[in-house]
């Protein structure tokens, strides 16, 4: 009974993906070309709006009446620039929405893998006991402890950060450069640490389940994330002026849905493995993320 209950609770983590392990559209990279965007139709509407008004001007009683030029006082002296002005906060506010919307759902989904899989990794263990309890003379203490202290390690390093705090952050004037340094340094180098404590934790899980009996869960990636260094990306975003960034906001929205959809694979080919195994009904796992 106990093996039966904690079966369905890994069934339930692996559910639970289609809400946790979201895959960000691969065009959120073109964010940063949005304010240069807004700078050209300013300037295209500025000028249009600048030829078209310099010939009008006010004439008290009569309203705006054809003139020779920008005369004192004339509609096209004014109307321009509070257009320009007008349409450049709109232009830069949609911009600056647009980038706290990202970085707000690229901390989440940070936030929600990680949770999903801290449960995962302990409903395993709390299967792998509760098989063990069926096997006599089979010792598994060694391997759970190892796999118990993955768990501590992960409860220290993957806490959560506040999605809807660091996103506000980014956006208030000389605090918000501090902050998306270091919501840049977070998402580059954490789901890294995550990865390669998953692989361990994998690798002590293999090993008990080999005890058991229960075969294994299956090789991991061929292509883990890659050691990104932060001060380098930042130096080429710079010396760029800023082009770099395009490339590395591409980093951080591919390196997740690259985990994510290895993911996929090796936990619906485990829970396959070890539903065989215990002759478990089978119930519909979580689709790939989307």
């Amino acid at each position: 009974m106990a093996e039966a209950s904690a079966l369905e609770n890994l069934r339930q983590d692996i559910r639970e993906r289609d809400a946790s392990d979201k895959i960000v559209p691969i065009f959120w990279i073109l964010l940063p070309l949005v304010g240069v965007g807004v700078s050209v139709i300013t300037s295209i509407i500025a000028s249009v709006l600048a030829i078209s008004t310099a010939s009008m001007t006010f004439e008290p009683g009569v309203g705006f009446v054809p003139g020779l030029g920008l005369a004192p006082g004339s509609v096209g002296t004014f109307f321009p620039f509070f257009a320009v002005i007008g349409i450049g906060f709109l232009g830069g506010l949609i911009s600056t929405l647009l980038y706290v919307y990202l970085f707000y759902l690229l901390i989440n989904r940070r936030n929600k893998h990680f949770a999903r899989q801290s449960r995962f990794t302990e409903d395993m263990i709390k299967y792998l006991q509760s098989v063990s309890g069926k096997k006599k003379g089979v010792d598994i203490e060694t391997g759970v402890s190892s796999l118990e202290r993955s768990v501590r390690d992960v409860r220290y390093e993957e806490v959560e950060k506040s999605a809807g705090l660091w996103a506000i952050l980014t956006i208030i004037p000389f605090v918000n450069l501090f902050a998306i340094l270091y919501i840049l340094y977070f998402l580059g180098t954490d789901y890294r640490r995550h990865e390669i404590r998953e692989i361990g934790f994998v690798e002590d899980t293999n090993k008990v389940l080999d005890k058991l009996g229960l075969g294994g869960i299956p090789e991991r990636r061929l292509d883990p994330i890659p050691d990104r260094s932060f001060v380098l990306y930042l130096v080429l975003t710079v010396v760029t002026l800023g082009l770099f960034g395009i490339y590395w906001l591409y980093t951080l929205i591919t390196d997740p849905n690259n985990h994510f959809k290895h993911h996929v694979k090796w936990e619906d080919e485990l829970i396959t493995n070890l539903e065989g195994k215990t002759k478990q009904p089978s119930k519909q796992l979580g689709k790939e993320p989307s």
